[in-house]
């Protein structure tokens, strides 16, 4: 019987001691796992020196010619594994230890379950700060108000290879690889898992990265929310119209009294119905122009952020 043939892909960013740690729950892996073939691909957004232990450990590590991003070096190595390997499936994980090598099996069990389909990871119990859990939960509720979309995993995942070829040719998994796969149409399913301890220092997800990541996630779907928020600024040209309407008719056609503010009221209705044209103007032309603009296509762009290609590995 064949070895199922699963390639793991990490990116990282000048994070080796954490890698070392993830290496070696890989390598307990393997000696348990001896029906799987598992090859280790780094991709390395930094400058960092590989250490000389990894030699026979891991297959090649991918050196980017400048830091793209979490996201992005995600597509860049998923592009490099489909196009120049075959590889029966792909496993997408950090290098932190929140991403658990021990629930690859649970990945293994769900993808030989059905390989249509990919398994992402579904956090059960998180382990950041109250501050951290607080500002997240909101950018998830903020993130389905404009989106219409819940989504409730990150990049934890193993991709089967036939829907891995058609991912890479996705533009959206460039600004957001999660949010890139629900845009796709591709089938997905989620296993819950409890999110690991850090092997070692602090999350560099901060406040701003927070945000960042966020509108990147918002991005995948900016027609979406595009069309939410003309809604909104139609919703705001009716009333202001509606008001100024009425304060104008009892003014002009009955005897009531009208009080002093109600020529300022209809000001301001103007002004906010002038505002909301404007506003529906400018989403409208940000989107036309987006339209016009060349796309990354993951597949076929990845080469341009390649620098050096280091085989360590047999």
């Amino acid at each position: 019987m064949l070895k199922e043939k699963i390639a793991i892909i990490v990116p990282l960013y000048n994070d080796w001691d954490s890698y070392d740690c993830l290496l070696e729950d890989i390598l307990k892996f393997k000696k348990e796992h001896t029906d799987i073939l598992i090859d280790n691909f780094v991709i390395d957004d930094s400058s960092s020196v590989i250490p000389d232990v990894y030699n026979e450990e891991i297959k090649e590590v991918l050196r980017l010619n400048t830091n793209v991003g979490h996201q992005r070096a995600i597509s860049v190595g998923l592009s490099y594994v489909v196009d120049n390997y075959d590889y029966d499936a792909i496993i997408v994980m950090d290098a932190d230890g929140e991403d658990k090598v021990l629930d690859i099996d649970l990945f293994l069990k769900a993808y030989r379950n059905d390989r249509t389909q990919i398994i992402f990871a579904e956090r059960g119990k998180r382990h950041e700060g109250l501050r951290f859990r607080l500002f997240y939960f909101i950018y998830k509720i903020i993130f389905h108000a404009l989106t219409g979309t819940k989504i409730n995993f990150g990049n934890f995942c193993i991709i089967p290879i036939n829907i891995g070829k058609k991912l890479v040719h996705v533009s959206e998994i460039w600004n957001h690889f999660a949010c890139g796969v629900i845009r796709s149409k591709n089938k997905y399913e989620t296993v819950i898992i409890e999110r690991g301890v850090r092997y070692k220092g602090k999350s560099k997800m901060n406040f701003t990265s927070l945000i960042i990541h966020g509108l990147s996630a918002v991005s995948v779907f900016m027609d979406k929310v595009a069309v939410r928020l003309i809604i909104i600024m139609g919703l705001g040209v009716f009333i202001a119209f509606l008001g100024i309407v009425v304060v104008s008719f009892f003014k002009l056609f009955t005897d009531m009294a009208i009080p002093g503010w109600a020529t300022s009221a209809v000001i301001g209705f103007i002004i906010i119905l002038l505002q909301s044209v404007l506003i529906i103007l400018f989403i409208a032309f940000m989107v036309l122009n987006n339209k016009n603009q060349k796309l990354i296509i993951p597949i076929r762009d990845y080469k341009e952020f390649l620098g050096d290609i280091i085989k360590v590995g047999v």
